[in-house]
C-alpha cells in the first residue's frame, strides 16, 4: 500500500513539473502565434489544416519511449472526437484495462495553434492544460510530450 502512495506521489510530481516545462516553454517559445483563418490564407507554404483533425478519432497505441512502454488499444473502441466548438468528447470502454494510459472518458476543452517560425511552422494541441505536439498525415494523428520525454498519443481515423 505505501509503495501505492509513493508511485502516486512520484506521478503527481512528474506531472507538475511537466506542467511547469510547457509553460515556461510557451512563454518563452511562442512569439507568432497564428489563427487557423491566417492559417488557411498562406499560400506561400503547402500545410495541413487543422480541420482535417474534426472528426473521430480512434486511440491505437500509447507510447512512453523513455521508459520503452508502448501499450497497444487497437482492440478497444476509446474513441476521440474533435468537434467545432473546441470540445473534445472522448467514448469507450476503459474498464478492465490494464494500466490505461488515455484520456478520461468525457468531455474535454481543446485548441490547436500553429506556431510559425521563421523555417517553418509546427501545430501545438491543447486538451485541457497540457499541450502536446501535434501530427497529422494520411497515416494518421498523432500527438506527444516527446521534448518532455511524456507519451506519444497515436490514432487512425474512425468512421
Amino acid at each position: 500500500m505505501l509503495n501505492f502512495k509513493i508511485i502516486k506521489m512520484k506521478r503527481t510530481i512528474l506531472k507538475i513539473q511537466v506542467i511547469l516545462i510547457v509553460l515556461t516553454a510557451c512563454v518563452v517559445g511562442c512569439n507568432n502565434i497564428n489563427t487557423e483563418e491566417e492559417i488557411n490564407t498562406n499560400t506561400e507554404k503547402e500545410i495541413i489544416v487543422p480541420a482535417n483533425s474534426l472528426g473521430k478519432w480512434k486511440l491505437v497505441n500509447v507510447t512512453f519511449a523513455m521508459v520503452g512502454e508502448s501499450n497497444d488499444y487497437s482492440e478497444y473502441n476509446i474513441v476521440y472526437e474533435f468537434k467545432t466548438n473546441n470540445v473534445l468528447t472522448i467514448s469507450g470502454k476503459i474498464e478492465g484495462i490494464e494500466l490505461y494510459r488515455g484520456h478520461c472518458i468525457g468531455e474535454h476543452t481543446y485548441a490547436i495553434m500553429c506556431i510559425d517560425y521563421e523555417d517553418g511552422y509546427e501545430y501545438r494541441l491543447t486538451i485541457d492544460t497540457t499541450t502536446y505536439g501535434y501530427q497529422i498525415s494520411s497515416e494518421g494523428l498523432k500527438f506527444d510530450n516527446l521534448p518532455l520525454d511524456g507519451p506519444v498519443y497515436t490514432f487512425v481515423k474512425f468512421d
